[in-house]
């Protein structure tokens, strides 16, 4: 039978990188090419919204048990972001979903729109070649609401036979659909926690009350749900109930059978607990027993540079970039790891390669700033911020990084200006440590102005926003003015306690 066009394109893409086909890519553990799937989108009653998801998640489970490609969900991209102190981009258009493709290093993107009003669905499933930016192929789906993955099934046996590859199994999935709504409203919310090696349990506490009931809910209708008992391990990890959190996740982790979401919320629990070399040994296990999941490897790189090893963090992004070349993520991770070897012109240079991909994307031009201010190119930062700002003016780390600049140079008005800026423009609660680092430095700004008020002010605030490290404060050669000041102890034994919360902002 002659090849279909995504078929021959994949193939193709395979001899160019490494001159074999997929079979072949898959003997060899070299590059694969990569698909990203996207939430498909409606305009039908927002009663309705999670089924966009619920088709998302099977197909890229499907893509992720065939094991020759990589797959990576644009949820999973977000949560990205947010490891990197960054908020999601918007994606709601093809034209954002396209964009975000390209950012995660993807040759396919998987995405597609529904109608649905009870008792029926349709879909229409659509390929998207990111370096074109056409749809190389479509398909459609119809059935019967309450029957959500026979629908499901039309469109992955349309799918895998267009790319020439065998039908995998679907996952355990639930056929009731109020169990896809609930365990759906769960993950949601689930997954709005990044499970990265820096981050802290940050979501509303009457959203987890909600979102555990839902996951309840789901469990009732089907026990052995891994979507839902693997957002439910998570929430409760995130409610501070470890033991369970453990148990839910072991358990979801072998219902699945696969790596996944019980994979890095394990991950998370571990490394959280202070078992950093259980938690990481784990998931690099994971990563070699699913390659493609290229979520938990970039997770992997991110934990060895949080404990020091950068060596070994280096061996995972080239590994990472061994099986999806030119991935932008990547790139500027393995040039973070780089500088941090000491290389500093190599990761200015590996970032460069990264925007080259990209060349609109802000977050690139700010990661390539950070390199540039660890080698104390001040000049070349300030450029390459100003062009972030240029290409995304909402983005608070942006501002920050660029007060750093002015504030390292002694262009103190200059810093306090665009710090304050930072300010204002990190309202969520992700970007908590971003306004504790912000507030830091514009007490330094104050202190050196001989401003010991404000300067104090500002420093309480720092600490409220959990940014609460006394060694450094009293390191800090800015700061030795305040060290006399009673509120300046009083300050600091609070902060040795564990800091304040009374100035944090709520989730918006």
């Amino acid at each position: 039978m002659r090849p279909s066009r995504v078929a021959t394109a994949v193939l193709t893409l395979s001899v160019l990188l490494i001159g074999a086909p997929p079979a072949a890519a898959k003997k060899s553990a070299k590059a694969r090419t990569t698909i990203a799937v996207a939430p498909f989108s409606t305009a039908s009653s927002e009663e309705y919204w999670f089924i966009g998801y619920a088709l998302a998640d099977t197909i890229e489970s499907r893509l992720a048990r065939e094991n020759t490609f990589n797959t990576l969900t644009l949820k999973q991209w977000n949560a990205v972001l947010r490891d990197r102190d960054l908020p999601p981009g918007a994606i709601g258009s093809d034209a954002d979903k396209l964009r975000v493709g390209k950012l995660l290093g993807a040759r396919y993107l998987v995405t597609g729109s529904y109608q649905a009003r009870w008792p029926e669905v349709t879909v229409l499933m659509r390929v998207f070649d990111t370096m074109s930016g056409k749809v190389a192929f479509s398909a459609e789906g119809r059935g019967k609401l309450e029957r959500l993955m026979e629908v499901e099934g039309q469109l992955s046996v349309a799918l895998f036979k267009e790319l020439g590859v065998k039908l995998p199994r679907a996952p355990v999935r639930t056929k009731d659909v109020y169990a896809f709504r609930a365990a759906m409203l769960c993950k949601e919310i689930a997954e709005m926690q990044s499970l990265g090696p820096r981050a802290a349990p940050n979501l509303p506490a009457a959203s987890v009350t909600k979102a555990k009931r839902d996951c309840e809910h789901a469990l009732e209708l089907e026990p052995n749900y891994p979507d839902a008992l693997s957002a439910l391990g998570i929430l409760q990890a995130v409610s501070g109930e470890t033991a369970e959190a453990e148990k839910t996740l072991r358990r979801a982790r072998k219902v699945a059978r696969r790596t996944g979401l019980a994979d890095l919320g394990l991950f998370w629990l571990r490394f959280r607990s202070g078992h950093r070399d259980e938690a990481i040994a784990a998931l690099g296990q994971a990563v070699a027993r699913r390659p493609g999941f290229l979520h938990a490897r970039g997770v992997l790189g991110q934990a060895y540079n949080e404990v020091g090893k950068h060596e070994e963090a280096r061996k995972v992004w080239e590994g990472y970039l061994a099986i999806s070349p030119d991935h932008p993520f990547a790139l500027a991770q393995l040039g973070y790891t780089m500088a941090r070897l000491g290389d500093i012109d190599g990761a200015i240079a590996k970032t460069t390669e990264a925007i080259a991909r990209v060349p609109d994307d802000a977050t690139l031009y700010i990661e390539r700033a950070s390199r540039e201010i660890d080698g104390k190119k001040w000049q070349q930062a300030e450029s390459s911020l100003r062009k972030a700002m240029e290409l995304n003016p909402k983005l608070a780390v942006a501002y920050l990084r660029l007060g750093y600049v002015y504030l390292e140079t002694k262009q103190d008005n200059l810093a306090r200006a665009i710090l304050k800026k930072a300010l204002a423009e990190a309202e969520m609660e992700s970007e908590r440590r971003l306004r504790g680092i912000a507030c830091f430095d514009l007490a330094k700004v104050e202190a050196r102005g001989g401003n010991k008020d404000q300067a104090l002010a500002y420093l309480d605030q720092a600490i409220n926003e959990g940014f609460a490290d006394t060694k450094r404060f009293d390191a800090d050669p800015d700061l030795a003015a305040l060290r006399s000041d009673a509120r300046y102890k009083k300050m600091m034994k609070r902060a040795r306690a564990g800091g304040g919360d009374k100035g944090a902002k709520k989730n918006k």
